[in-house]
């Protein structure tokens, strides 16, 4: 009695599951009939550029996996106005979510809030954007240059130019010219977003322009400056009234032509080193007695007869 009972109850349990599983297949076959895609992801469907319409979602993560790996091995490349920044992913990117990906995929065109057939891979990336700031910033520290106007200063220290008192052998002065800088500077947070918007793409280089200045420095006025700076040889002269000598001077420039080839061959901000010089003038010591005492003879005689 116990084994007949036991063969009923195995019968019943048989037919339980025969039924289970005829109900599921009848369901899946129900939910295949209502998908008029066949259960692939819609036609027209891109994820950061990888075209996975009409793919399973198996195929999709295939497709994307070489993606996945990319993003996990190389670096990411930025391309300064000085220099080539890379970010290494090891500090910056963490592991693409494919699955999650080709979740989104999947529903577009099937979900009413997933319309959006572009999919880009920043909802699905783990990435360090303070790191990625960071090393910009660093950048930006060295890189940005406040707006100036040109300027100089005479290094050394200026020689005795009196007549009693000049030296030959003493050092002249070096004019130190630098040349105005226009305003440099980093949008630290427009770069960050054209980094992101890359990863967002799946691409790893990034080219970065910086907009020219605005308002550019004046150039040095070199002709003022060489007024400023100068000043002529005075000759030696006699005070005919008392008959003193009045010691000469010496004149004290720098070659104004020189000068100006030297800052028009310059950069914005670079300094030029102009040598100031000496110039002895025409009429030293005794030499003014010749000229102003000859120069003043009166004779004492009449042409009267």
């Amino acid at each position: 009695m116990k084994d007949r009972e036991k063969i009923i109850s195995r019968k019943l349990l048989l037919g339980i599951l025969a039924a289970v599983c005829v109900v599921v297949a009848a369901c899946a076959v129900g939910k295949a009939a209502l998908d008029p895609y066949g259960n692939r992801i819609v036609s027209d469907v891109t994820v950061a550029g990888l075209d996975v319409g009409g793919m399973t979602r198996s195929e999709a993560r295939k497709a994307l996996q070489s993606t996945a790996n990319r993003l996990a091995q190389e670096d990411m490349v930025i391309r300064l106005p000085q220099e080539e920044l890379r970010l290494t992913p090891e500090g910056t990117v963490g592991k693409l979510s494919v699955r999650e990906a080709v979740k989104a995929a999947f529903a577009c065109g099937r979900d009413s809030t997933q319309e959006e057939r572009d999919l880009g891979l920043l909802p699905f990336l783990q990435l360090d954007q303070e790191v990625i700031r960071s090393a910009l910033q660093d950048y930006a520290d060295q890189y940005d240059v406040e707006f100036s106007d040109w300027h100089y200063e005479l290094e050394g220290k200026k020689p005795a130019l009196t007549e009693t008192d000049f030296d030959e052998t003493a050092p002249c002065q070096t004019l130190l010219l630098t040349l105005g800088t226009p305003e440099q500077k980093l949008d630290v947070e427009a770069v960050l977003a054209q980094v992101l918007d890359a990863y967002d793409r799946g691409c790893l280089v990034v080219e970065v322009e910086i907009p020219e200045a605005q308002t550019l420095p004046e150039a040095p006025d070199l002709e003022t400056l060489y007024r400023e700076v100068c000043t002529e040889p005075v000759d030696a002269s006699l005070d005919l009234q008392t008959y003193t000598r009045l010691d000469g001077v010496y004149g004290y420039d720098f070659d104004l032509e020189e000068a100006k080839a030297l800052t028009e061959e310059a950069e914005y901000g670079e300094t030029v080193a102009i040598p100031l010089r000496t110039q002895a003038p025409e009429i030293l010591g005794d030499d003014v007695y010749f000229r102003d005492v000859l120069g003043a003879y009166n004779s004492g005689h009449s042409n009267r007869p």
